[in-house]
């Protein structure tokens, strides 16, 4: 009786399945071009084949022996030698079906997984020991958050991924399947009907940007769209909506300041009554009854001044590992860090910004939410879309663009306690105005027109 396999010799045999069956039938390298990546393969020359393949896949080259091995030779700088030659073709005629690809490819991620996260460890480490002793606990903190999201970051490719049918016809039956069932298009509420009417809610994988001048309310606007989703609400047809989940990543203003206007926000409360400790009975009660309801327990308040975005992403994995996550607010975007290159153009620096909030989006399956600021051309006249403080890379990134402007009366005067949210942009629908009233003592927005009492209420309640 033959021993049995070890689990090293099955995921060899397994690496070589999975590049044999996509070596002699091609067209089923997009069942796993999302899936694994060459860094799985422990074999050196599975992972070169791998990686060629994957090479010739992006660029839309056909997938053939001659092609793989030339990027090969390529990449090593010298021609393959006969017995690799020889395996290379011998692998074409191994496989007679792809009819087991995907699970053999689940073996190699399984095991290049585990592989990596014990390199993982094993780097972690040696880095913290390579540190003089003094050193070690200043940046022990550090460490062990990267090892952490570099952990998660391991763990989310282990999940299940859901195949989507990009064919037309596969569109088409999926959108009829929705009228069918009467399902709704729209997103996220975003607890300001004025801005429904034209956003349709919050979608995931997009980004939005909301531009203004300093001081004309871009950071009260964020605070209120986090705060909103916080609440439960009421729908159109009458079914209660439970609180969405959200990382709220404050770049710009301190905790101790974030507290204040979130307390004046949610108890209706003056903010320099607070900030002074000025309150009526009848105030205290408020922020007392709000303190003990919790309204924002679905919010994760993130301080982290000069953020850069990799931070944000981290904190984004964790929340969405330990609870879910539906939407990320970023206030603002002009105000996060990148490491900057020799010559780099300041533009260039923030549209590297919003492509990676952007890809954040996607990546998480989030709506992301940022400000910007606007230049002071706009100062004193409506916005537009070319405002944007280096808007080129901006205006490319988002999904939509909503410019925050005080409107004017008849005699050119500021109207007090109004502001228009103008859509300049929207990937995926029309452009329009939201006509908002603005509250500034207590950082709060609502529909310029009321709203019924019920349609929102604290999650504690």
């Amino acid at each position: 009786m033959s021993a049995p396999e070890s689990p090293r010799d099955l995921n060899a045999q397994a690496e070589r399945d999975v590049v044999s069956m996509l070596l002699a039938f091609p067209s089923h390298f997009c069942e796993v071009s999302d899936l694994l990546e060459p860094d799985d393969f422990g074999t050196p020359l599975m992972r070169r084949v791998f990686g060629a393949m994957l090479d010739l896949y992006e660029q839309s080259d056909p997938i053939t022996t001659a092609g793989v091995g030339e990027l090969i030779e390529l990449e090593t700088g010298r021609s393959l030698t006969r017995p690799q030659a020889e395996e290379l073709i011998s692998l074409v005629t191994e496989a007679t079906s792809a009819a087991m690809l995907s699970t053999h490819a689940r073996t190699v991620l399984e095991h290049g997984t585990r592989r990596r996260a014990g390199s993982l460890t094993e780097e972690a480490t040696g880095r913290l020991r390579a540190l003089p002793l003094g050193m070690r606990a200043r940046h022990l903190e550090q460490g062990l958050a990267d090892f952490a999201d570099e952990i998660l970051q391991l763990r989310r490719r282990l999940a299940p991924k859901g195949r989507v049918e990009t064919t037309a016809k596969g569109l088409i039956e999926s959108l009829k399947a929705n009228l069918d069932a009467e399902v709704s298009s729209e997103g996220i509420p975003t607890g300001l009907s004025e801005i429904d009417k034209i956003l349709g809610g919050y979608r995931s994988t997009e980004l939005t940007v909301i531009g203004a001048r300093p001081s004309v309310g871009k950071s009260a606007m964020l605070l209120q769209l986090s705060l909103s989703l916080a609440a439960r609400r009421w729908s159109r047809s009458g079914v209660q909506d439970d609180a969405r989940r959200v990382l709220y990543v404050s770049v710009e203003m301190g905790a101790e300041q974030v507290g204040i206007r979130v307390l004046s926000n949610l108890a209706n409360v003056n903010s320099r009554s607070i900030l002074e400790g000025r309150l009526t009975t009848e105030e205290r009660d408020r922020v007392e009854e709000c303190w003990a309801s919790n309204p924002v327990a679905t919010v994760t308040f993130m301080e982290q001044i000069r953020a850069r975005p990799q931070d944000v992403r981290s904190a984004a994995l964790r929340v969405q590992e330990e609870h879910g996550l539906d939407v990320v607010v970023v206030d603002y975007l002009q105000r996060m860090r990148v490491p900057r290159r020799k010559n780099q153009a300041r533009y260039e620096i923030v549209g590297e910004v919003a492509a990676e909030l952007k890809e954040l989006a996607r990546e998480l399956d989030v709506h992301v939410i940022t400000a910007a600021q606007l230049s002071r051309d706009s100062q004193d006249r409506e916005p537009m879309l070319s405002d944007l403080r280096e808007s080129g890379d901006i205006e490319q990134e988002a999904d939509n663009v909503g410019l925050l402007w005080q409107p004017k009366d008849d005699d050119n005067r500021k109207i007090d306690g109004r502001l228009d949210l103008i859509w300049a942009k929207q990937r995926q629908g029309p452009t329009g105005v939201s006509e908002l009233r603005f509250d500034p003592s207590r950082s709060s927005m609502a529909d310029a027109s009321p709203i019924e009492s019920h349609s929102i209420s604290f999650s504690g309640d």
